[in-house]
């Protein structure tokens, strides 16, 4: 039998000494999204099917988790995934981004897979000049409705020319650990930010959301493709000769703890996995102590995402 791993490379080093770190099948997959409450046509999983071996692969090099790109999900998975309301109206990286637009003296910015400019809107009663980058006929023609300026077409089909010739801010939010080729997304997506211009990266924290709910199919193939800790996002800035400005993660809140727990548990009962110790009592006896203790400020910035921001050198 060909071992799964012998044509893989890691996707952020290029390594290719791997270790599995866990394992589900296709079956798996399809019974983790009917208990989250959503069903797919075997159309919108292709090429998965209930046999696939799903494998979360380690790379034994550099510690970066990933999936075999070629489970990526297609045009027909995302048709369907967002035929219920997927775009998210307020994420924590979002006013982060909106006060350093205003301390760098942002006029400009590109947000890449950004929907249907949720995020544009706010830049926009910032006083920015806004663009996306969105492939999703329906979402970017709500957009482009709205008055924001919309490519719809792949990043390296597109040239700085068609965003003003480059601009002072582009945005990656919850978008990079859904692409095969994350570093040469991120390489194709810095050539549209002018010299000096800042980069804005937003993935879930490999720690705190994957840590929290392990089985979420959203973080399983054909959704995402990658798991992002503090470190895989240094190394991606030094591959790509970016300077790297900061790193954060956002807080944990109590609420996360009262919702992902009982979650996890329902999904782990779908597949016959080990359930958490605590029930969904426990989970909000847990959850009350977490917030009256005012916890999330003695453990700032451990929660579900991480927030990268990275300067394109000049090259004068």
């Amino acid at each position: 039998m060909t071992d799964p791993a012998s044509k893989l490379r890691c996707l952020l080093c290029s390594g290719h000494d791997l270790a599995a770190a866990d394992e589900l099948t296709g079956r798996d997959i399809v019974s983790l999204w009917r208990a989250a409450g959503r069903e797919f046509t075997a159309a919108a999983l292709a090429p998965m099917d209930e046999t696939t071996r799903v494998i979360l692969w380690r790379c034994r090099a550099c510690g970066f988790q990933f999936y075999d790109p070629r489970l990526a999900g297609g045009g027909k998975f995302y048709e369907e995934l967002m035929a219920r309301e997927y775009y998210v109206e307020q994420r924590p990286e979002f006013p982060f981004t909106l006060r350093l637009a205003r301390e760098q003296g942002v006029r400009s910015v590109l947000d890449v897979g950004g929907g249907d400019g949720v995020f544009l809107d706010q830049a926009r009663q910032q006083g920015l000049t806004t663009w996306g980058v969105e492939l999703n006929e329906a979402a970017a023609e709500r957009a482009s409705a709205k008055g924001h300026r919309m490519i719809r077409k792949p990043l390296e089909q597109i040239t700085p020319e068609e965003a003003g010739g480059g601009v002072d801010l582009l945005t990656l939010y919850q978008v990079v650990e859904h692409v095969p080729d994350p570093v040469g997304f991120v390489r194709e997506a810095a050539r549209l930010v002018r010299p000096g211009g800042l980069i804005v990266i937003a993935v879930p924290h490999e720690y705190r959301i994957c840590g929290l709910i392990p089985l979420d199919p959203a973080n399983w193939p054909p959704h995402h493709l990658s798991r992002w800790r503090k470190r895989d996002l240094r190394a991606l800035v030094e591959l790509l000769g970016l300077e790297l400005v900061s790193l954060h993660g956002d807080r944990l809140h109590g609420s996360a703890l009262e919702q992902f727990i009982p979650m996890h548990n329902r999904l782990a009962a779908a597949i016959g996995r080990r359930t958490h110790p605590l029930d969904e009592t426990g989970a909000r006896w847990l959850s009350f102590f977490y917030r009256k203790l005012g916890a999330k400020y003695f453990f700032p910035r451990l929660g579900l995402s991480l927030c990268l921001v990275a300067r394109r050198k000049n090259t004068a």
